[in-house]
């Protein structure tokens, strides 16, 4: 199954055991210097309380749909979170013990998607460099300097551990902040899963725009808070895992956003593998009780047919209707 192949079990249990106790045991250190955020993809605040995850409050907003956590952590209390918690330093384990399979199933249609964008957009964009922000393990550069696209690929990252990884996989890379890279500077900024995490998105991505040169492009990878397993599973979702994840944007809401930050949106698309194999791992395992919930969904999963159950999750992601989304943009 490509979920076992993308997220090794013994591994992904660690992980999500050390997520819910470090994310405990971070709101009960900090949150009493948590701030109150408006809605981060629209900037309204009519918003509807969710639920709590490790003592986070989740809201949602009533005007874009936006998922997000409220209060929240400012960005020096994050630091401290990746640098001395353990459960952010093991999903990198997770990473690289999967790295070959994420290349094939993950990195490397997301390469191709890109392709096509800059193949209808070739008028506009020029193709010499490529900047990588929070590259990690550098796999997804690796995968676009592989596919000859552009001149130059750069990974970023703000660890040194990071760059060092990517130094080993023959890559160019910079050790530092968005803010080091010249205004007007930069062909192409891509960013995997990684506006999830910051505490202002709209700042990072107004930074973003303002380093792109005029037609230049941005490729952004992050959950789709309205897709199919955060719809069905609620807070039961395991990619909804505070501090590290603070909102969870959906099509409509990300391109509002990015609009509000003088982006042209391209394209959205959700092109997720996973989604009803995360739900049915979940009831399998009795953690979801979705068979007494949902007799349509009972059914499909008890049928247990393969070829059904993948051409479900093409309906999800031709109808964007997949927990995973990839958006591109152009600065006008």
């Amino acid at each position: 199954m490509k979920i076992a192949e993308m997220r090794p079990k013994e591994l992904y249990d660690k992980v999500l055991q050390l997520r819910a106790k470090c994310g405990h045991e971070f709101y009960l250190k900090e949150s009493s210097a948590f701030i109150e955020t408006p809605c981060p993809a629209c900037g309204k605040t009519d918003t509807t309380f969710a639920f709590r995850k490790y003592g986070f409050f989740h809201q949602r907003c009533e005007s874009c749909d936006t998922l997000f956590a409220s209060p929240r952590p400012v960005d020096d209390q994050l630091k401290r979170y990746y640098s001395e918690y353990e459960a952010p330093l093991f999903w990198t384990e997770i990473l690289l013990a999967s790295n070959d399979k994420r290349k094939k199933l993950q990195h490397q249609p997301r390469v191709e998607l890109l392709r096509k964008v800059l193949n209808e957009q070739s008028a506009r964009n020029e193709r010499k460099q490529l900047v990588d922000l929070g590259a990690g393990s550098g796999l997804f550069a690796e995968t676009v300097q592989e596919s000859g696209l552009f001149e130059s690929v750069v990974a970023n990252d703000i660890s040194s551990a990071c760059i060092e990884a990517c130094k080993k996989r023959g890559l160019k890379t910079h050790l530092g902040f968005l803010e080091d890279f010249p205004e007007n500077s930069i062909d192409f900024v891509t960013c995997n899963d990684l506006v999830e995490h910051l505490h202002n998105p709209s700042q990072f991505l107004a930074g973003c725009y303002a380093r792109l040169k005029s037609g230049g492009g941005l490729m952004i990878a992050t959950p789709n808070g309205a897709g199919f397993d955060f719809s069905i599973l609620g807070d039961k979702t395991e990619n909804i895992s505070p501090p590290e994840h603070l909102q969870y944007f959906n099509p409509h809401s990300i391109s509002l956003l990015l609009e509000e930050c003088g982006y042209r949106v391209i394209s959205v698309q959700t092109p997720g593998i996973l989604d009803v194999q995360i739900v049915k791992t979940q009831v399998s395992e009795g953690n979801f009780p979705l068979l007494a919930e949902n007799a349509w969904l009972a059914k499909l999963f008890k049928r247990n047919d393969e070829k059904l159950e993948e051409a479900f999750q093409g309906f999800l992601r031709e109808n964007l209707l997949s927990s995973h989304m990839v958006v591109v943009a152009e600065k006008k």
